[in-house]
């Protein structure tokens, strides 16, 4: 599943970075290094949506990160 948006930083809990995407919808991006990210910057991530999982910011359905391209 490809997703296209701009990523923000949720300073929740120990803080989460966030993909607002076009759909208007908002996921909370994991297995991704925070470094490779600027708040603002439009990227493309490719992975999954993971149903089961949990996280200290919850702050959006996690969406499991296999690739991350600048747009």
């Amino acid at each position: 599943m490809k997703l296209k948006g701009r990523v923000t930083f949720e300073d929740l809990g120990a803080g989460a970075w966030m993909l607002e995407a076009e759909d208007g919808k908002r996921y909370e991006l994991a297995g991704v290094d925070g470094g490779r990210f600027k708040a603002g910057a439009r990227v493309e991530v490719e992975g999954h949506l993971d149903a089961g999982a949990a996280s200290t910011a919850m702050a959006g359905p996690i969406f499991r990160v296999k690739r991350v391209t600048s747009v």
